[in-house]
């Protein structure tokens, strides 16, 4: 017998679909009929703000990644890439079979933008996944080897150079994970080579971190000065080539090792999709429904959200791909039982960044904070956030015994 409860599906596993899926699950659970089938290319969740810590060693993969059925435990998942989207016929293809849908969630989240710079797409790292963060810990640690058994010390300093592009949230803590990586772990093992490591941020900005306020990026940069790492404010990458990173300004800085957070794009799907975008996203309107199609619905990063009361758009964070999960699955319902759909609005607890060194920086309901209390706030709020009682138990063990 066919089955007849309406279908709902989410393409992305991040926080945008991860929370969306979460929320429905929970109507399921109150006796709602309706199935819903969420598309990851990934098994498991991932919790990005914990990810640089991986980099830095404090934490592993597994403490950071959660099997999805382990979180969604009533909702079809189809581990796959999406490859195709018809809206008029409402079917998705992916890799492994075809989806038909009555409702669509797109939640596919960006990629990273390298602004048709070849050679930099294919030599740097980024820090997107976990296989990002391995990579990247791998080859610092593979640098330092290699430096070790080299003569030549100008190959020494190449080696031992390590460059972030981008100065946002994720490359101002990867900068300081990669700090701590070289500072508390390889130079134990290889302290005689201390002296010529090189830890350079290029940042096209004026301040660091600047969706916080000055003095937050400036005690960011104050911070990490003292540990001997360079800023290079208002100074782009133009290319990675054999003699190193190249600079608008025509400065090549000699170095192997080039992490790229320096910009964010939507993939191909988006990009194809018969829908209104603004800055390459998909423009929704108040209750998060793509503008001009009544079954398909956006959020998070892939998402154009504006925000009416500040004149602006809402940001790309965990923070509000959580709550706008919540009105996407609740309006959802709303449009099956004919009810009116919620507007969104939401209006940011805060704002923290972990600098390593036990440093922090963080806006908690307007209130700076910054030095060591951010650092601990950093880790309160994330480990009460992170979705598993398993994680949080092996999360807590490491983070004491370091």
């Amino acid at each position: 017998m066919e089955n007849k409860n309406p279908r709902i599906l989410i393409l992305g596993g991040g926080f945008s679909g991860i929370y969306t899926a979460y929320e429905l699950q929970k109507r399921i659970n109150s006796g709602f009929k309706v199935d819903v089938t969420l598309v990851s290319r990934n098994d498991s969740f991932l919790f990005t703000p914990m990810l640089h810590e991986v980099v830095s060693g404090a934490l592993s993969s597994d403490d950071v990644a959660i099997p999805i059925k382990e979180i969604l435990k009533n909702i079809n998942f189809v581990c796959g890439e999406v490859l195709s989207v018809d809206l008029e016929n409402k079917t998705v293809k992916t890799n492994s079979n075809e989806i038909f849908y009555d409702h669509v969630v797109f939640a596919l989240g960006v990629e990273p933008n390298f602004f048709g710079m070849k050679n930099v797409q294919t030599k740097s790292l980024c820090m997107k996944s976990i296989d990002d963060a391995q990579k990247i810990r791998t080859h610092i640690e593979t640098c330092f080897d290699r430096a070790s058994q080299e003569s030549d010390q100008k190959i020494q300093k190449k080696l031992l150079t390590f460059i972030v592009a981008g100065g946002g949230f994720t490359g101002v803590e990867t900068l300081g994970a990669i700090y701590d990586l070289t500072d508390k772990t390889l130079r134990k093992r290889y302290g005689f080579l201390s002296y010529l490591v090189r830890i350079i941020l290029i940042h096209p900005g004026d301040i660091i971190i600047s969706e916080m306020k000055a003095e937050s990026g400036l005690y960011a940069q104050n911070h990490f000065e003292k540990q001997n790492v360079e800023i290079k404010l208002k100074s782009r990458v133009v290319d990675f080539s054999d003699q190193g990173i190249c600079l608008e300004s025509g400065e090549v800085v000699e170095s192997e090792t080039l992490i790229w957070t320096a910009g964010n794009k939507t993939g191909a799907i988006i990009e194809g999709l018969n829908a209104k975008k603004q800055r390459g996203r998909i423009v929704v309107d108040d209750c998060l429904r793509v503008e001009g199609l009544s079954a398909s619905w956006a959020l998070g990063d892939c998402a154009y959200i504006s925000n009416i009361k500040e004149n602006g758009v809402y940001p790309p964070t965990a923070q509000h791909a959580t709550r706008e999960a919540k009105i996407v699955a609740r309006n959802i319902i709303a449009t099956m039982k004919n009810k009116e759909n919620k507007s969104f609005s939401f209006d940011s607890l805060g704002q923290l960044a972990n600098i390593g060194r036990r440093k922090g920086i963080a806006n908690i309901l307007g209130i700076d904070v910054k030095g060591f209390i951010a650092w601990i706030l950093w880790h309160i709020v994330y480990l009460i956030k992170l979705p598993s009682f398993k994680n949080k138990k092996g999360v807590i063990k490491k983070w004491i015994f370091s």
